[in-house]
């Protein structure tokens, strides 16, 4: 069970796809923190995290095959319900990374043409970032183990 456990956090910090998380701050001015609300609603950050997971999840089943389907149907599901606990946990992150005026020009590009484009492509960016990402890493690690079981450092 402890397995699950680290292996359910492991997941939950890695398939937010890099989202900066930080401790909770103080909160801060009343009218920024409303406005980083509506930046992470514009900016659809829940739809974008709940894609990170799904995206990630093959990779997740195939580097834990012992963990049970159950758990992966679960752990989305509860995902589903709570990322707005998530989201909200983002919002200290944006008001200490953004000035006011940064907020505002960041929701103007979002409401933009250019903006609703980036993100309808985001989920798909992702996902094939992830599956170079995989393949990069695969050929890399390949390359280590033949240079290093070459070199007699590995057994071969």
């Amino acid at each position: 069970m402890l397995r699950l456990t680290r292996l359910a956090g492991l997941m939950g910090l890695g398939m937010v796809l890099a989202t900066p998380l930080a401790a909770q701050q103080a909160p801060g001015d009343s009218t920024k923190l409303a406005v980083v609300r509506e930046l992470l609603r514009t900016s659809h950050a829940a739809e974008q995290i709940l894609a990170g997971i799904e995206n990630a999840l093959d990779a997740q089943k195939k580097a834990s095959p012992q963990v049970p389907e159950a758990f992966w149907t679960e752990f989305v599901e509860r995902a589903k319900s709570s990322v707005s606990e998530l989201v909200e946990m983002l919002v200290p992150v944006y008001d200490r990374e953004f000035t006011i005026e940064d907020l505002r020009g960041l929701m103007v590009f979002y409401q933009s043409p250019l903006g609703r484009k980036m993100l309808e492509a985001q989920p798909r960016i992702t996902r094939d970032a992830m599956i170079a990402g995989q393949r990069w890493g695969a050929k890399l690690g390949s390359e280590v183990a033949r240079d290093l079981t070459d070199r007699g450092l590995l057994p071969q």
